[in-house]
């Protein structure tokens, strides 16, 4: 017997009961890592990209603002621009990070 079943709801319900509940966990595991102090690039990408799998925006379903995103996308890019990792050459690579997080080039 499943869990929908013995609640009495339908699939559609369901549905949309887990993924409040992922979303509900994601945006704490957000604050989590955002509140931690210094996040290092890997946790940010690593974060991004579950986010990203699991087809949620950071902003709209997460409810990262834009000031946040653009926090994430520059702790995520820093060290690397410092090191020479990151360089015009690279663009792409920004402009995916970028595309990941929702900002636009201006911001």
């Amino acid at each position: 017997a499943n869990i929908q079943g013995k609640l009495g709801i339908s699939a559609e319900k369901g549905e949309e009961m887990m993924l409040d509940t992922q979303k509900k966990i994601i945006s704490e595991e957000a604050s989590a890592l955002l509140d931690s102090g210094a996040p290092t690039p890997e946790q940010i990408k690593a974060f991004r990209e579950k986010c990203n799998s699991m087809g949620l925006d950071l902003e709209t379903d997460v409810g990262l603002s834009k000031s946040r995103l653009v926090s994430m996308f520059s702790m995520e890019i820093t060290p690397g621009i410092d090191s020479g990792e990151i360089t015009i050459e690279s663009a792409e690579e920004l402009q995916e990070i970028q595309e990941s997080l929702g900002l636009s080039e201006e911001e």
